[in-house]
């Protein structure tokens, strides 16, 4: 994810709501994260450390490619 992006900020961007509770799941995410390309302005992250295959879908702006 944008390193100049705040966690509140990705947050915002992926859950609509910037919480205590989404900001430390975004900071835990940024450790842990695996990003699988979806489209031209969409990518799909994953979280390696659960099992379940549950992902979010995030705009491209978010990410350093």
């Amino acid at each position: 994810m944008k390193t100049e992006l705040k966690d509140w900020q990705i947050a915002r961007i992926m859950f609509g709501k910037n919480t205590k509770t989404e900001c430390k799941y975004v900071s835990d995410l940024r450790k842990n994260i695996i990003i699988e390309h979806l489209c031209d302005d969409w990518s799909i992250i994953y979280d390696k450390r659960l099992t379940d295959d549950c992902g979010w879908l995030i705009s491209n702006d978010c990410l350093n490619f």
